[in-house]
């Protein structure tokens, strides 16, 4: 009997054991998560400030480690005994008794520690940053929510910060070059750099429309150089300094308007299908020829391979060849 239940307590330990992995596993891919959230969360938060003209400091995270601890502690006995008692008429009662304890405690702290010093000597990583924050194309400030797909967005006294879905690969490479030096550039999808050579068409809704399109307008553009046909976003660059923003449509066969301009989705054309409120954006669709811009298509972006190293970069390996040189023995030398 006794064999019996110190099997039984082995066998609850074992099975706690088991757990145990399986909750440090999911400890593990928390942790994890967590350190991503940190680069993340540092990225938007310098470039809210950059774009707002606020002092914004990098942070280089190193030695993080994550450390799971569990205290476990536990009891296992048995006992017996046997006592006699005589009765009134001399009789005699025998009791045995026996027991089984069995008891236990535990313990589990979790710990995320890691170090975090300002990067000072990478003046290289601040101009990412401004470059970024001060992109229209890239990263957008308005008091009013996002209205087309976004990659991140994040609200700040008042107003709203998103990075547009077309521009999720090049923030993609802003947090890798900034987190990890030094690193080599990443492939990024710009936009096609474009010119209005005419405007075709304008359809602008009228003031009693009761759908909310009211103030809309469509317009057709004639672009150089052709862009793929399909959805994305015109950023067109207004004298006195503002940006226009428009949406993009596919400009297909059937389509009001289009005759024989439409095309395909995906296929390159020189017109483009474009909405916007020209009340907002302060410019008539009349005034939009001949200025330059950019078209960020989201199914089709133009994607451009890495550029050449940079100049902390060359240093950096020069002074990693200079390093293993000066270790060359002179008689080995031709």
């Amino acid at each position: 009997m006794r064999g019996f239940r110190f099997l039984l307590g082995a066998m609850v330990l074992a099975a706690g054991a088991g757990c145990t992995a399986r909750q440090l596993a999911r400890d593990t891919d928390q942790f994890r998560v967590a350190v991503c959230d940190l680069y993340t969360e540092q990225a938007i938060d310098n470039l809210i400030r950059a774009r707002t003209y606020q002092v914004y400091v990098h942070l280089g995270y190193r030695d993080i480690l994550a450390q799971t601890t569990d205290d476990v502690a536990g009891t296992l006995g048995a006992s017996t005994g046997l006592s006699r008692d005589t009765g009134p008429v001399e009789g005699i009662m025998r009791t045995v008794t026996s027991g089984f304890v069995a008891g236990g405690s535990s313990g589990r702290q979790r710990q995320l520690s890691f170090h975090a010093d300002p990067v000072v000597d990478r003046p290289d990583v601040y101009e990412l940053y401004a470059a970024f924050a001060h992109d229209p194309g890239l990263f957008v400030e308005s008091y009013d929510p996002p209205r087309c797909p976004v990659h991140v967005h994040r609200k700040r006294d008042h107003k709203h910060y998103w990075v547009p879905c077309e521009a999720g690969p090049a923030f993609q490479a802003l947090v890798m070059r900034t987190a990890f030096q030094p690193a080599p550039a990443a492939a990024q999808s710009p936009a096609y750099d474009v010119k209005v050579e005419q405007v075709v068409e304008v359809r602008v809704v009228g003031p009693d429309d009761k759908s909310g399109r009211a103030g809309l307008a469509t317009v057709v553009l004639k672009v150089s150089p052709p862009v793929p046909n399909g959805d994305g976003t015109l950023l067109l660059d207004i004298p006195g300094g503002t940006t226009l923003r428009a949406e993009v449509l596919p400009l297909t066969p059937g389509l009001p308007g289009a005759g024989e301009l439409g095309k395909a989705v995906g296929v390159s054309t020189e017109y483009v299908l474009v909405q916007y409120r020209p009340a907002v954006a302060g410019i008539e669709p009349g005034r939009l020829a001949g200025l330059g811009g950019r078209v960020f298509s989201f199914q089709w972006p133009k994607v451009t391979a890495p550029g050449g190293p940079t100049a902390s970069e060359k240093l950096q390996s020069d002074v990693e060849r200079i390093r293993a040189g000066s270790g060359a023995r002179p008689g080995l030398r031709r």
